[in-house]
């Protein structure tokens, strides 16, 4: 008999692009969605992550054990209460998933992030943006002009000395 892998089920070329309209309903960061260890795209958060998976979308919580958000059972039973509109299908002392059928409305998106701890995207106005970029521009335009800090000048003097 042939073991068959989540990849073999929901290959990443579906995984993905489910995974960036989840993101874009979020309101996450576009650098939270990458890779696994094992090749699967993932939404990662500082108290889990989330996959796409046949069924919709599995939010992982409480899983990244290097770092945590809780280590009893009062912070899952909470994720679980405030992720009510989900299914529970793992069920631990201190973790668990949950099956989203679909994408989370504009309130779900923020007990998602908040228990997940997914970072949420800028947002900044035409005006704001216009601002920044004229201020990096001049700033870019500025550099060459500046003195060389210390560390840089010592780095040279190694460089020229080989």
């Amino acid at each position: 008999m042939r073991y068959h892998s989540h990849m073999d089920t929901f290959p990443p070329t579906k995984q993905r692009p489910e995974l960036l309209a989840f993101a874009e309903a979020c309101g996450t960061r576009a650098d939270k969605l990458r890779r696994d260890d094992c090749g699967d795209w993932a939404i990662f958060g500082n108290n889990g992550h989330i996959y796409a998976v046949p069924e919709g979308f599995q939010l992982m919580i409480g899983c990244d054990f290097d770092n945590r958000k809780w280590s009893s059972a009062r912070g899952w039973e909470s994720a679980k209460d405030r992720l009510s509109f989900g299914k529970v299908t793992q069920d631990g002392d201190c973790e668990g998933s949950i099956i989203l059928d679909r994408l989370p409305s504009k309130t779900e998106a923020l007990e998602i992030r908040a228990i997940l701890g997914i970072p949420k995207t800028v947002e900044l106005s035409d005006e704001v943006l216009t601002a920044r970029r004229a201020q990096f521009s001049t700033a870019r335009k500025l550099k060459p002009f500046l003195p060389p800090s210390p560390a840089n000048e010592a780095q040279c003097t190694v460089s020229r000395a080989l």
